[in-house]
């Protein structure tokens, strides 16, 4: 065998194991692109709603700032209830009432509120898409083991830390803020990012749905609603992703472009996630429609 011949087998060999390395997000030589796991995440959602599982009624385009209502009907005009009432759906939807939305109101976890969380963070964490998410972070780096990945998430979405600035009441949480939203004021709504949320309280009759800012792929809405008589004129979320999902794209931008926007990709469309912190915690998170 000649040197040349030699050379090429070791090149040859190179690129086949560097390619390996680029397409397993488990790898320990090079990480996948934020790209390529962001579309790992989305293929992997296999507990996400179907088309026929969700159907919603757009209505009418509003521009931003839009605070009465110009649609006169629901978002959601069908959700199949039977897969929103299992799983970590229905996990999901145990959250909601542990929080008081008042800005400036002390939050405290209960007994059960605390073994709530527990619940529905071990049932994510169980997920593929948590596990692509681990594999991911584990490569660059961000994470050791799962019991570290859960303690990351408890801490950015469920621990409790002051929203004002200058504040020491801790009167808020990742979770309450991005997922169930909050009250800013009297008159107006702050963070609120999550389907099941808005469909739960749409459903309740404690949000008015005015219409739509925007729209983008894959089934992201930019809408303007109204909660408890307090307006959000731009409230973006994705429609049908599951709760696993929502966290897992969230947290990975949170933690690999903390404090501003991250681009990615979900079902071949480019995709924006903004997210900010406050004191290690996740202070904000939304897709930006």
């Amino acid at each position: 065998m000649t040197p040349c011949t030699v050379f090429l087998l070791v090149l040859q060999t190179t690129f086949i194991v560097s390619r390996a390395f680029l397409v397993d997000d488990g790898a320990t030589g090079s990480c996948v692109s934020l790209t390529a796991i962001s579309e790992d995440l989305w293929a992997s959602d296999v507990n996400r709603m179907s088309a026929s599982d969700v159907t919603v009624n757009y209505q009418t385009k509003v521009p931003d700032g839009t605070t009465t209502d110009k649609s006169t009907q629901k978002l959601f005009t069908y959700v199949n209830e039977a897969k929103l009432g299992s799983g970590t759906y229905k996990l999901l939807s145990n959250l909601m009432n542990n929080y008081d939305p008042v800005k400036g109101a002390r939050e405290t976890a209960t007994t059960a509120e605390l073994a709530e969380d527990n619940a529905f963070l071990d049932a994510i964490l169980a997920t593929t898409v948590m596990t692509k998410l681990l594999n991911y972070l584990t490569c660059k780096g961000l994470v050791t083991s799962q019991a570290a990945l859960r303690t990351v998430l408890k801490k950015h979405w469920f621990d409790f830390y002051a929203r004002s600035g200058t504040g020491t009441i801790l009167d808020t949480s990742g979770f309450e803020h991005v997922i169930v939203g909050e009250y800013k004021d009297g008159t107006s709504v702050n963070g609120f990012h999550n389907w099941v949320s808005f469909y739960e309280k749409e459903k309740a009759g404690s949000l008015n749905y005015f219409g739509y800012v925007s729209q983008a792929n894959p089934s992201i809405i930019g809408a303007a609603f109204s909660w408890d008589n307090r307006v959000k004129t731009l409230g973006s979320f994705f429609i049908g992703v599951s709760p696993e999902f929502e966290l897992a794209i969230y947290s990975l931008c949170f933690l690999s472009h903390p404090g501003g926007v991250c681009n990615i990709s979900l079902n071949g469309s480019p995709v924006r996630i903004v997210s900010y912190s406050k004191d290690g915690h996740i202070a904000t998170a939304y897709v930006a429609a």
